[in-house]
């Protein structure tokens, strides 16, 4: 990330070896959210889906236990959800995590899939 006050760069994914794409900021600027693959070079890999607190640098795997790839993330206007879809066999679905506003990093309060 590049800050324009100081004009420093920083790596927001450090560690973190696979592919990430498609970042995505919550409408209040608090969170970042990500989709990540976990390796390197397999291009195959599952797209997960990372959420990363901005002020203290805290990242949570969201979608950790999923077994489909998480895309096309979108946020609340409140910044308490966030919304993503994924295929399950072969099935579009769109699932709406709802998050915990002070511990928005430690645990989700309820997911809900909607099939279309």
């Amino acid at each position: 990330m590049y800050t324009l006050e100081s004009g420093k760069t920083s790596t927001l994914t450090e560690g973190m070896m696979g592919f990430d794409v498609a970042p995505l900021f919550s409408p209040d600027g608090n969170y970042m959210a990500w989709e990540s693959m976990e390796r390197d070079g397999y291009e195959s890999d599952q797209n997960r889906l990372f959420i990363l607190n901005l002020k203290t640098g805290d990242k949570t795997y969201a979608t950790k236990g999923f077994d489909q790839n998480a895309g096309s993330l979108s946020w609340a206007d409140d910044s308490q959800s966030i919304y993503h879809k994924r295929l399950a066999r072969d099935i579009p679905r769109f699932i709406i995590m709802i998050l915990q506003a002070e511990t928005l990093l430690n645990s989700l309060r309820e997911c809900t899939i909607i099939n279309l």
